[in-house]
């Protein structure tokens, strides 16, 4: 085992900052107990490079990735504890795993080539252009679309130096900045554009380039490949100077809504439940919420968790 930890709530919140992927699903943990999941899960992409920055760090020189497969099988819950596996290396291929209790949360399998020199500190490339824009992205809300057939779009590849740093000190030092700004807006891609708020990241495959380091365009062009409205399956072409890549990605069930209390106070009798004190568990949603609305509804003192 290489590392055991445990990503707690203000890691994904600094995260989110650095990647611009903010869905509530990571960051929110009143938002998240209504999700598929209960409660708020690691982003995918955040225990991927946390998984490069830790076997980087062994290494005493600096490397590129030539490509990067990554499959997201099992959610990994905030504050619980994860465990970092490498699987099998050698001087050219990498195979990771990350466990949770006892599972397999996500397999990683790289391609990299060993750079003679280290990276410049402040580009992130052996060379001394640094075309990556030291910003972090702009925190829209997750946008929640429905236009999956033909959708398209461009990301802005971003990296805030000093977040970076800060959360991937040796993903920062050893690895391109292109390569995990790539990484990094691949996330911010699936939880606020496309599925967007909805959604689930599934798999990544990524095979990287070396664009000219005087004109590359530090953008990701994606488009939808594929959309299977039975299964909720939405595949992503990913095409950019710095590499080309693909993305499967699920549509998340969305939260049932009840009826809202107007809509409920017809249903009984202001007497109905007079006198009544009633303790409801779970009151914020499902069968616990149409409880807590009809009790107050027909005149209980209602007090829910």
């Amino acid at each position: 085992m290489l590392e055991r930890r445990t990503f707690s709530l203000s890691d994904q919140q600094v995260f989110a900052e650095l990647s611009g992927d903010d869905n509530p699903m990571h960051v929110d943990p009143v938002a998240a107990r209504r999700l598929l999941f209960g409660g708020p899960v690691v982003h995918g992409i955040h225990a991927a490079c946390w998984a490069l920055d830790r076997w980087v760090s062994t290494r005493d020189q600096a490397v590129k990735l030539s490509s990067l497969n990554a499959v997201f099988l099992k959610p990994m819950r905030v504050g619980h504890p994860v465990e970092l596996l490498v699987e099998d290396e050698s001087d050219s291929s990498l195979k990771l795993r990350i466990m949770t209790a006892g599972e397999l949360a996500t397999r990683i399998v790289c391609e990299f080539e060993t750079a003679s020199d280290h990276l410049n500190e402040s580009s992130g490339e052996l060379g001394s252009a640094d075309f990556i824009p030291d910003e972090v992205a702009s925190r829209d809300s997750c946008r929640e679309r429905s236009d999956y057939e033909g959708a398209f779009g461009t990301l802005t590849l971003l990296l805030p130096r000093d977040l970076a740093h800060e959360r991937l000190p040796n993903l920062t030092l050893r690895l391109p900045h292109r390569q995990t700004a790539f990484l990094l807006a691949t996330t911010r891609l699936v939880g606020t554009e496309c599925p967007g708020l909805h959604s689930i990241y599934s798999a990544l495959q990524l095979s990287f380039c070396d664009p000219s380091l005087t004109a590359a365009r530090p953008e990701l062009d994606w488009h939808v490949s594929g959309h299977d409205s039975r299964f909720g399956s939405v595949s992503l072409e990913l095409a950019s100077p710095h590499g080309v890549g693909s993305i499967r990605a699920f549509i998340r069930p969305q939260p049932q809504q009840q009826l809202p209390f107007a809509d409920v106070k017809p249903l009984t009798t202001p007497e109905r439940f007079a006198g009544v004190r009633a303790l409801v568990i779970g009151g914020s949603r499902g069968f616990g919420e149409v409880c807590a609305k009809l009790l107050a509804a027909g005149g209980a003192d209602v007090c829910i968790t």
